[in-house]
């Protein structure tokens, strides 16, 4: 499906007061009528994406002002205002008590009064009013605070006024005011019935809790072993658990007189009974006991027994709370759990318990035809097949450490307020007022480091996992015995990014007008159109929101339908049933599997535990929440603190894409395209420039390693990227640096070594193959002019003009890419223009006519698969390359035409250069910076080149490097690899950033090019 250009995708979600925003696809202007909105809305949806219209035009009539006046100076609102904490809560308190009508206010009363033998006086007067306040203040809040300091600029308020205290009550009186009523309405058309209809859904939603609750009271004393009498009256309600959904539903603990306490869940509770019927089934065979609890199943809602949060009293159940707690990620692992994060699981004494388990059994895939791109479900192609997808244990990422499972320590949650800065001006503010440390197990009330137990964690996997590998017949049968008939809760979308989306609508800017908020939404649509499936589910989701509700949707278990909210089927969702795809992760459970899920866990938790003491005190630089900004003092800073030595070994834990697309974090290779060898090669540059004594040592530590490791008995990539030669490039730029000349023996050492399986060699290319080798011995040739040196660059020579591939048509000369591809390719790094530009540079050394030939027949390759008139390239099969990088592209065949132009005999490769030139200024990537595919290497291609472009090229390329800087300066680092999580790597990671980052701002340091092998 198209997207229209009109529509600028590139400004942020959450740009609150972005008013240059302008749907030109619309066509609108300033349209406060949402019919008349709907009317233009309708047809652009229609055209572009073909969605159902209809859902507009009952969202706007759902939505349209409400006539009834406010009740002014509400008193069972203002009564007892003070109480409030913060003052976010105390301007929505005021706020609800203009918004209240005699209507809302009739329905309370009624509802207290028909449960008098559930609810004191004392309920009504201030828990059910709390409620109520927090229901509106996501909508309200930012949008007074604006007001509030807009009053404030404009004196508005009293002179005199020094507490935020002050400022609050003063304009408590303003918004009770009727000239300042009708100026917020006028202005912020949504902030009156957008707050309002929530309250009347949250009044209803109580009733129909209050309803069950007085309907199952008897069976809810019985799991609590009470008797209905004894539990008394409810004492307070606690909604703030989980998301709201289905117009302002949400998870609940309800706390009685008596203090015992109930969870209401307002959906199926099918999922927590089985699972808790499928574990007292396995703690039968199982010497790791895992503690139940009790599930009272309703139609379509349910009550669970509070789990408490306890400490542990004797130092032996500690090691047992965490076998205990390996145990359950093995299964919720193999039952394709996903989402059980801090929030969902208890420390209750020596157990760990998973309170909200309605995200088991997950379908993964969605449904899709042969030429669409296999789509999942919340964007999980990188995590599905991992141990990750149970959110129980953390990720590592360079830019940051995600702390969200229940092994992460005490987190806080904020509490908004008001404060009056020094200036004068007023200001929104969090500040933590409450530990979240229910996930975290404790001795004697002292919280445990759970990343001090990594092992422990590991064994209680490893049981519970060969137990399952041991007798999986019967864990299959009772898992479709247990699950048969459950009803799931599935994640379509990244919750977070629905609260952003909310976020939005709600700023001032959002609720000024029904266009505003459209604007959102509509990157919300946008977004889920890359795929038909899921194309069906938006309609949905833009229901929900406009309602400010978390979009829910639900399956069977043993269906390929979604259900949303509302009850609606959407039909055909999934390529397969939740059922379907845990029977398969069941049957796909291997001890391959096992050992993979456990390195995960291990290298996962040993990165966050206490670091090395061989590390550097000095260095503490510490990224923000967000991700490093393009600063290469800092990013080597960051490098260097975040090294680790396991086994006695430095290394980095990094992110690795597998085979699957799926990730993991494991230490770097070795090699130089992604490994440690290409950090090395960094950290040893920036030690020439800063001259410091540990990150020389450090560069060479690495460097150590990688010798100790090297092993030329087994079948050796001889390439630059991902092979030998990357060892032989580094230890020559080793002795450049240090000055050693036991790294001119190493290079020596390994060229000796491989030279006898060159002949072998069938990938020829730059990246791991013979040409890769030729460059690296021609750079170390160009440092040592050693006869064995000489004689393996021939070797490499003779065995790429044997394997060459010579069409007699037209002379064109190419070699075979060892990638995917269907014949050889026009990428630098993995095809035909980096062997030629290896092959160049050797006969520098050899002066063979055969190479010069060679490299004729290479340009006519490349002229022959150029298209003036498209400005690309075309592989063989017609198939058109759409890459504009160096490793396949403009700026990587840019150094192969410099160093046909620097020979100055071929005059018929002119044009391509200059073509080649300007596809590469113009082919700048601002969203990657990485050296292989992103805006740094394209800083060093072109400067490759800079000398021999005509004038008015080298003065855009200086703008257009300035430009790249400026960039990156500006916003945060992002590299290249399919996930889109920064790594450590040289070429698609932090380091050739900041290595590039270097070699810009300090060019007397003359750096060599990375890109080009110097």
């Amino acid at each position: 499906m198209k997207v229209s250009n009109d529509i600028n995708l590139q400004k942020p979600l959450c740009s609150f007061i972005n008013k240059e925003y302008d749907l030109k696809a619309l066509s609108t202007s300033e349209l406060s009528n949402p019919i008349e909105f709907t009317e233009k809305a309708s047809s652009f949806f229609q055209k572009e994406f073909d969605v159902d219209t209809s859902l507009f035009n009952k969202i706007y009539q759902k939505i349209k002002y409400e006539n009834d006046k406010p009740l002014f100076k509400n008193e069972y609102f203002l009564s007892s205002l003070a109480e409030f904490e913060d003052g976010s809560s105390y301007l929505s308190g005021c706020f609800l008590s203009a918004v209240m009508t005699n209507e809302v206010e009739t329905h309370v009363l009624e509802m207290t009064s028909k449960y008098r033998n559930l609810l004191t006086k004392e309920f009504y007067s201030k828990e059910l009013r709390k409620i109520l306040v927090n229901s509106v203040e996501s909508i309200v809040s930012k949008t007074l605070i604006n007001e509030l300091n807009l009053a404030y600029s404009n004196d508005f308020l009293p002179e005199g006024l020094s507490h935020h205290s002050e400022y609050l009550f003063a304009y408590k009186d303003l918004i009770l005011d009727k000239e300042y009523w009708d100026y917020l309405n006028a202005k912020y058309k949504l902030l009156l019935p957008r707050s309002r209809k929530k309250v009347h859904q949250i009044v209803e939603v109580m009733s129909k809790l209050l309803y069950r609750l007085n309907t199952d009271l008897t069976d809810i004393a019985q799991m609590l072993g009470k008797s209905t009498e004894s539990i008394g009256t409810i004492k307070a309600i606690e909604k703030s658990l989980g998301d709201s959904h289905c117009g302002g539903d949400s998870v609940s603990i309800i706390e009685f007189s008596n203090n015992s306490k109930v969870i209401y869940k307002p959906r199926s509770v099918s999922v927590e009974r089985a699972f808790q019927n499928f574990i007292t089934w396995f703690n039968q065979s199982s010497s790791i006991e895992q503690k139940t609890f009790a599930v009272i199943e309703k139609q379509d809602y349910g009550w669970c027994e509070y789990v408490y949060a306890a400490t542990m009293t004797e130092e032996k159940d500690v090691k047992n709370y965490f076998n205990r707690y390996g145990s359950m990620v093995a299964l919720i692992e193999i039952l394709k759990g996903t989402d059980i994060h801090f929030e969902n699981l208890i420390a209750s004494g020596a157990y760990p318990i998973v309170i909200d388990l309605e995200t088991l059994c997950q379908p993964i895939e969605y449904s899709s035809n042969e030429n669409e791109r296999r789509k999942y479900v919340s964007n999980a192609e990188y995590y599905h097949n991992s141990v990750y997808y149970t959110a129980m244990i953390d990720p590592i990422f360079v830019n940051r450490n995600l702390n969200g499972s229940p092994l992460a320590k005490g987190l806080r949650r904020g509490l908004s307020n008001i404060v009056v800065e020094e200036e004068g001006e007023l200001k929104f503010v969090s500040r933590d007022v409450k530990d979240l440390t229910n996930h975290l197990p404790s001795l004697n009330g002292e919280m445990i480091d759970c990343y001090e137990y990594g092992e422990e964690i590991c064994k209680g996997y490893r049981e519970t996992a060969e137990l399952i590998l041991k007798d999986k017949r019967a864990f299959y049968n009772k898992f479709i015995t247990c699950f048969s008939n459950v009803k799931l809760r599935v994640v379509v979308r990244q919750t977070n990014k629905y609260a952003k989306v909310l976020e939005a609508i709600n700023s001032p800017y959002g609720i000024e007008s029904y266009k505003n908020t459209d604007e959102y939404l509509l990157k919300t649509t946008i977004l889920g159109h890359e795929n038909n499936a899921f194309s069906k589910v938006v309609n949905s989701e833009l229901e929900d929101l406009y309602d400010n509700d978390i979009p829910y949707f639900s399956t069977k278990i043993n269906s390929i339908d979604l259900v949303n909210g509302r009850g609606k089927v959407i039909k055909n969702i999934f390529a397969v049933s939740g059922m379907q795809e845990t029977l398969n992760s069941i049957l796909r459970y291997n001890e391959n599997k096992l050992e993979s899920s456990l390195k995960i866990i291990r290298n996962s938790i040993s990165h966050k535990s206490d670091e090395s003491e061989d590390k550097p005190s000095k260095v503490k630089f510490e990224l923000s929440e967000i991700g490093i900004k393009g600063d290469y003092e800092k990013i080597f800073s960051h490098i260097l603190e975040r090294f680790k030595k396991i086994s006695g070994k430095y290394t980095f834990i990094d992110i690795v894409i597998k085979n699957d697309l799926s990730y993991e974090n494991a230490p770097l290779s070795n090699n130089f395209y992604e490994g440690k060898a290409g950090v090395a090669f960094a950290l040893a540059y920036y030690h020439k420039l800063k001259q410091d004594d540990f990150t020389g040592h450090l560069a060479k530590s690495f460097l150590d390693e990688i010798i100790a490791e090297l092993d030329f008995r087994e079948s050796t990539n001889l390439g630059l990227c991902n092979g030998v030669a990357g060892y032989i490039y580094v230890v020559t730029h080793f002795y450049r640096v240090f000055g050693d000349s036991y790294y001119l023996d190493v290079a020596r050492f390994i060229t000796d070594e491989v030279a006898s399986i060159i002949s072998r060699d069938r990938k020829y290319d730059l990246f791991s193959g013979t040409s890769g080798l030729l460059l690296a011995l021609v750079r170390l040739y160009n440092v040592c002019e050693d006869k064995g040196i000489y004689n393996c660059i021939e070797q490499c020579v003779n065995h790429l003009i044997l394997q060459m591939e010579l069409d007699v048509d037209d002379g064109a000369v190419s070699w075979r890419s060892p990638i995917p591809s269907k014949c050889p390719t026009t990428g630098f790094v993995h095809g035909v223009p980096g062997i030629g530009y290896s092959l160049l540079l050797a006969n520098k050394v050899l002066f063979r006519q055969d190479v010069t030939d060679a490299i004729k027949g290479i340009n006519i390759f490349l002229k022959k698969h150029f298209s003036v008139e498209e400005k690309c390239w075309h592989e063989e099969q017609g198939e058109q390359s759409l890459f504009n990088a160096w490793c396949h592209g403009a700026h990587g065949i840019l150094f192969y035409l410099s160093e046909v132009k620097r020979t100055g005999k071929y005059d018929e490769m002119e044009g391509l250069f200059q073509a080649t030139v300007d596809l590469a200024i113009d082919g700048i990537d601002f969203d990657n910076h990485s050296l292989c595919h992103g805006s740094m290497g394209n800083i060093d291609s072109l400067a490759y080149a800079q000398e021999l472009m005509a004038v008015e090229q080298k003065e855009l390329l200086e703008d257009k490097a300035s430009e790249i800087v400026s960039n990156l300066k500006e916003n945060q680092v992002v590299c290249g690899n399919p996930s889109k999580h920064n790594s450590y790597s040289l070429y698609t990671g932090i380091t050739g950033v900041a290595y590039q980052l270097m070699a810009y701002e300090d060019k007397n340091l003359k750096l060599p090019s990375v890109l080009g092998f110097e």
